[in-house]
């Protein structure tokens, strides 16, 4: 490369986000020997510029150790969006766990959900609205829950990917993901109301007995917040 082109490519005012596409192209241009010019960085950086810093640099470290020609803007973008998918689709099967884990606690056929549960995550309203409702998966089949997860799972994703994401989890969260999908193997994974097999879960929260102005108020605030679910 020659060092008048370096001087320009390293003399401009960069942000965080170019001095990771500089950095870069600089490398990759000494792995492949191959020129890089102030043009070629300004593309990258147009091509680029809706993905974060930290997930670019990420993205273009791992193209860099397993790739064996001089890179895209497209090779890059694209190792960035299989990633997120995967920790999308990771993080889909935890919340679906979660989900489950919420409707045994909080929700009751006779009396719907406990003044106790509290508001569920946007993403996860979202896809547990596509997946049938709250009441739904409380009283469905394990065939249909199955299939339930499904359309969960794909909502969940709908919903993030709607966002244009394109920001990969931290390195504390990826672990946390992971851990929890390693787990899902030993989770039970019986329907929300099949509470038959084993003891008796002693945690699950009961009705609070309250005062009849209290059960007014707080019947019009579980009615609303049902409808939110289903």
């Amino acid at each position: 490369m020659q060092k008048n082109a370096l001087a320009v490519i390293y003399g401009q005012q960069a942000s965080s986000y170019s001095a990771v596409v500089r950095k870069w192209l600089v490398a990759y241009g000494e792995i492949f020997r191959q020129e890089v010019t102030p043009a070629m960085v300004q593309l990258w950086e147009s091509l680029l510029s809706d993905i974060l810093a930290s997930s670019l640099d990420w993205a273009c470290y791992e193209v860099a150790r397993s790739g064996k020609f001089f890179p895209t803007p497209g090779e890059i973008r694209s190792r960035i969006e299989k990633a997120t998918d995967l920790a999308t689709a990771i993080q889909g099967e935890t919340e679906w766990q979660n989900l489950l884990d919420y409707i045994r606690k909080y929700l009751f056929p006779d009396f719907g959900l406990t003044s106790q549960a509290p508001p569920l995550p946007e993403p996860v309203l979202f896809a547990a609205r596509a997946a049938g409702g709250l009441r739904y998966l409380e009283r469905c089949s394990e065939t249909e829950l199955q299939w339930a997860k499904k359309r969960f799972i794909e909502a969940y994703q709908r919903f993030l990917d709607s966002g244009s994401l394109k920001q990969l989890p931290s390195t504390e969260n990826a672990r946390r993901i992971l851990r929890e999908a390693a787990s899902m193997s030993n989770h039970d994974a019986r329907p929300a109301n099949d509470l038959s097999s084993g003891a008796p879960d002693s945690k699950r929260s009961r009705p609070v007995m309250e005062t009849p102005n209290e059960v007014c108020s707080q019947d019009r605030n579980r009615k609303a917040a049902e409808t939110d679910y289903e």
